[in-house]
């Protein structure tokens, strides 16, 4: 699975380069554009379901392509390419930032990539079912690894906290907003869906929120790392070999 992301990436990157020629602005407004899409699809097949029993085989394959309760369909593969998307950036604004500062843009481009990287492997699943298996948590920790997700968060905020202070107003707020989305959609949502667990519909409505958040999350913080490496290198000079 690792050495499929790593070909993923090698793949991507270039083309995800040139897609930097677009304005910041129409990039995001096309990504912003493709997740409104899938939202739809996903509530519509959401609001039929909850009315009526779908029978129709080539329907329900049809809404398994847009269900994000599943794996390796469609809102997951958007997930992964906006992960690897700020990966990416991460990764030139540590080739362009100051040396100082380079580590950490690089500590952070590795971070997203592991994100991809769990998004399709589902590691956090495994850690999931070894928290529930030692501890016995309450009701609404039923998803063991969120414990663990608000620990860690919590940790990498405070190594990171003098460069993200270091950054200009605007995209620090930016930054700011798609974490606490990022957040909300990850620990509050997963919680409330915890609680939900064993009703269908609640639940997921629940886990559809909570992907879609954390998606919007991506896109913004896409557009704050885009405007931050334009910042510091309005005419993106990058040599991604040296």
């Amino acid at each position: 699975m690792l050495e499929n992301v790593l070909n993923l990436c090698i793949i991507l990157l270039p083309k995800i380069y040139h897609m930097l020629n677009l304005s910041i602005k129409n990039f995001t407004k096309l990504l912003i554009t493709v997740l409104f899409f899938l939202t739809f699809i996903d509530a519509a097949f959401l609001i039929i379901k909850f009315y009526h029993t779908i029978n129709n085989e080539n329907v329900i394959n049809l809404y398994q392509l847009f269900d994000t309760n599943l794996e390796a369909n469609i809102p997951t593969f958007f997930s992964v390419f906006l992960i690897l998307v700020n990966a990416f950036i991460l990764y030139l604004i540590g080739k362009n930032d100051e040396e100082k500062k380079s580590r950490l843009w690089f500590f952070w481009s590795a971070l997203f990539l592991f994100g991809a990287i769990d998004e399709l492997a589902q590691i956090h699943e495994f850690i999931d079912i070894l928290i529930k298996n030692s501890l016995a948590l309450h009701h609404l920790f039923s998803f063991g690894w969120v414990s663990l997700w608000a620990l860690y968060a919590i940790i990498i905020i405070l190594i990171n906290l003098k460069l993200f202070v270091s950054l200009p107003k605007l995209i620090k707020f930016q930054i700011m907003i798609a974490g606490i989305i990022l957040i909300a959609g990850a620990l509050a949502f997963e919680i409330i869906g915890g609680y939900f667990a064993d009703n269908k519909i609640n639940y997921k409505i629940c886990t559809s929120i909570e992907e879609y958040m954390e998606m919007f999350a991506m896109i913004v913080f896409a557009n704050a790392f885009l405007k931050y490496l334009y910042h510091i290198n309005s005419n993106l000079k990058v040599n991604l070999t040296g």
